[in-house]
């Protein structure tokens, strides 16, 4: 017994590479409100985005991705794990969602078939049949989260009418007319629910694109940007579809702070924590 306990004080975590000084998180946020059309309340769009790092590893066998698969990798894994982390966020009950580790293919449900249930996001304190779920999610399939052509003609009709940017890095004016490229290949859930009411195509965007590859005090590090928006979201409930202000007010005050302290929490937490369990096994 006394030996079992020296070998548990001796205990250590190696990992397969150890952590690398990481790259800022240089987080940010933009949100757009966009008037109602034919008398619908107006909506809006939240953009986020932030850097993260990971630990390079090469010359194993199993080191054989691109910095590009390493990207989607990360999409699929932080697409998964964000419904879960805004349910411990917010103190609700996720419901219907795969078990995690499984990542985008063990069984969220899918907006292609109509007969499965939705994943929701419920408050724990009322019970089910009294409160309608907070939000539901379901799946796109690959490439069904793109933007409209109708919509993608007007977003490029109003950018041809509004004066260039002075600099090219400006990512609030980027957001609109490079939308359909940037979130080509995200990864897309369609949102319902109380928080949705009054819109059917409300869309949570997850992208990552590889950046960089950088070596610091001899080891190398790969740097991804990883971008998440919320689209079409109303303003507000239904009730404010009767006041003339459209609820705009209601947004700002109680809609936008919990969005944007559950966005800058979970993107100071995979800017932490990703590097601590997951590499990038690069081929050389």
């Amino acid at each position: 017994d006394d030996d079992d306990d020296d070998d548990d004080d001796e205990f250590r975590f190696d990992f397969a590479k150890p952590p690398v000084q990481s790259a800022d998180i240089g987080f940010r946020i933009s949100t757009r409100l966009v008037p109602g059309d034919g008398g619908k309340r107006p909506t809006a769009q939240v953009t986020t985005s932030s850097t993260f790092s990971l630990p390079v590893e090469r010359g194993w066998p199993r080191d054989i991705l691109t910095t590009q698969d390493v990207a989607s990798n990360m999409r699929d894994i932080i697409a998964d794990r964000f419904p879960r982390y805004a349910a411990e966020h917010w103190g609700l009950e996720l419901r219907g969602a795969p078990p995690q580790l499984r990542g985008l293919a063990g069984g969220w449900p899918k907006a292609s078939d109509s007969e499965s249930k939705a994943a929701t996001l419920v408050a724990v304190a009322f019970p089910l049949s009294l409160l309608p779920p907070l939000l539901t999610l379901k799946l796109l399939d690959e490439g069904k989260g793109e933007v409209s052509p109708q919509k993608q003609s007007a977003n490029n009709d109003d950018q041809q009418n509004k004066p260039k940017p002075k600099t090219g890095d400006d990512e609030d004016v980027e957001a609109t007319d490079t939308e359909a490229k940037a979130m080509r290949n995200a990864v897309c859930f369609k949102l319902g629910g109380l928080l949705c009411a009054g819109s059917e195509e409300v869309l949570l965007k997850v992208s990552c694109d590889e950046t960089e590859i950088k070596k610091i005090d001899g080891e190398e590090r790969l740097d991804i940007r990883l971008k998440m928006s919320l689209s079409q979201l109303p303003v507000a409930g239904r009730g404010w579809a009767f006041v003339g202000c459209g609820g705009c007010w209601w947004w700002e005050r109680y809609r936008l702070p919990p969005l944007r302290s559950l966005f800058e929490s979970f993107h100071q937490m995979i800017h932490d924590q990703m590097m601590l369990f997951y590499i990038a096994g690069l081929r050389s």
